[in-house]
């Protein structure tokens, strides 16, 4: 291979791969073999480093045989090493003398490395970034493509660019933070409003965490980023989550659990969600405990490509109202009246009567809400395996002594439109719902077919 496939070939290699962190294992003194009928011994530092190793396994598969690898390795026990100097058999005493005196300097030192240098026989150097680049720009440039970057090392520049506030907001954040930890990661630039972030993950681990991103920031969001690699952990995992339940521009708590959670718990992962307050905008307030279990092997492959009929409507209609203030007769007219009218509303003409549940729930306001909060989520379920979900609000509650039945009807009001809009385009499944599945298809152990509609949405 000559110099200029030598460097193609690299070039390629660091494109695909991003900044690798060091950790300095041992440094050694180790002999090497007889050059030239000379005993010789090579100085070096070894490396502990998952992102190297990988790294020199990417560029060895490329190598064209074994014959033009280096068959001579002074430190095979370690993810990589330099050797800094080669010392002939007569100055090995002055060698160890070096090496034993300079060993606490060095060993335990961790550092970034983000270019390689290729340097030739004329010492002529080519220098190539480790890539691993995501423009967080591209399309609406928001917190989706920060949430789906962080399955690999990778730097992610022009952070929400577009934006009326470009840079990380406090729930990109918490999302890091959430990756990083059960990672074991490495996370430069993590800080509200920064424009750039670079992230090294090295080692999953199961156990107990915590997000807090002290705002309303949606923390289902924040499940979107952690949820595979907590089932990848190899065990069962518990997070706290802080924030918001309930927010604009974002799934509500009701869509995690009543449609997300149902769905990949036929690819494997289980997750139970407990929701002890609900958060609104803009104080948030709210406290979710997540459960996943590490999967007991690989993900399987989903099928959900036919629409089929619908067979059940649930809707979910909750209230934060001061206690005390809830009327019966509010709760008994809702349940009651929604049902036929959701039926008619929703039932496909011609197929078998859907089964129809409503329930309504009052909770705590949360703490620092002015203002209470009522909503409604809407859920259908089709005989072809999938779920649509739409909600109405959430909504602020009557003033006064106001009627909850009609801000719960309002509310249901306003997610019929969405709900019955995307019943009509034929797909078999919610269209944000085939979002959030198209990345665990993507790893399954089988192929997956999800049949959405002709509109994709943008994430």
């Amino acid at each position: 291979m000559n110099k200029i496939e030598q460097l193609d070939r690299l070039e390629q290699v660091c494109g695909n791969s991003a900044p690798v962190e060091l950790k300095v294992k041992e440094f050694f003194l180790s002999h090497v073999d007889r050059i030239r009928d000379a005993e010789v011994y090579c100085i070096g530092v070894a490396f502990e480093s998952p992102g190297l190793r990988a790294l020199k396994d990417t560029w060895l598969q490329g190598e064209p045989d074994e014959g033009t690898r280096r068959s001579h390795d002074p430190y095979p026990n370690s993810d990589g090493h330099v050797s800094l100097a080669y010392i002939q058999a007569s100055a090995w005493q002055q060698a160890k003398d070096f090496v034993e005196g300079n060993r606490t300097t060095l060993e335990g030192r961790s550092f970034m490395v983000e270019s390689i240098t290729y340097e030739d026989e004329r010492r002529e150097k080519s220098q190539f970034r480790l890539a691993g680049e995501v423009d967080g720009s591209v399309l609406e440039g928001g917190g989706q493509i920060l949430r789906n970057s962080l399955g690999y090392a990778v730097r992610i520049s022009k952070i929400r660019a577009g934006r009326k506030t470009p840079g990380l907001a406090a729930q990109h954040l918490e999302s890091f933070k959430l990756v990083r930890d059960l990672t074991s990661a490495s996370l430069q630039g993590d800080k509200v409003g920064s424009c750039e972030v670079t992230f090294a993950p090295k080692k999953m681990k199961q156990g107990s965490f915590s997000t807090n991103p002290k705002t309303a920031g949606a923390i289902t969001l924040t499940v979107q980023a952690g949820l595979f690699p907590l089932a990848f952990a190899g065990g069962t995992s518990e997070v706290e989550m802080r924030g918001g339940t309930d927010v604009d521009f974002s799934p509500p708590f009701d869509f995690m659990v009543r449609a997300l959670t149902p769905t990949v718990a036929k690819m494997g992962v289980k997750v139970t969600a407990h929701c002890q307050h609900r958060g609104f905008f803009p104080t948030g307030g709210g406290l979710v405990n997540l459960y996943v279990d590490g999967l007991a092997g690989a993900l399987k492959p989903i099928v959900i490509d036919k629409r089929g009929h619908v067979t059940k409507i649930e809707a979910i209609c909750y209230a934060t109202p001061p206690s005390g203030w809830l009327d019966e007769e509010d709760v008994t007219r809702t349940e009651e009246d929604f049902e036929p009218w959701l039926l008619e509303e929703l039932a496909d003409s011609g197929a078998p009567k859907p089964k129809v549940q409503v329930r309504c729930e009052a909770e705590q306001m949360p703490e620092g809400q002015k203002v209470f909060k009522a909503a409604c989520d809407i859920l259908v379920e089709m005989s072809g395996g999938g779920v649509f979900h739409a909600s109405g609000g959430p909504l602020d509650g009557p003033k006064g002594r106001g009627s909850l039945y009609d801000v719960w009807g309002a509310a249901a009001e306003k997610a019929l439109v969405p709900l019955k809009a995307q019943l009509k385009t034929g797909a078999a499944l919610d269209e944000h719902l085939l979002d959030q599945l198209i990345l665990p298809a993507s790893l399954a152990a089988g192929s997956s077919r999800l049949l959405g509609s002709k509109e994709l949405t943008l994430h």
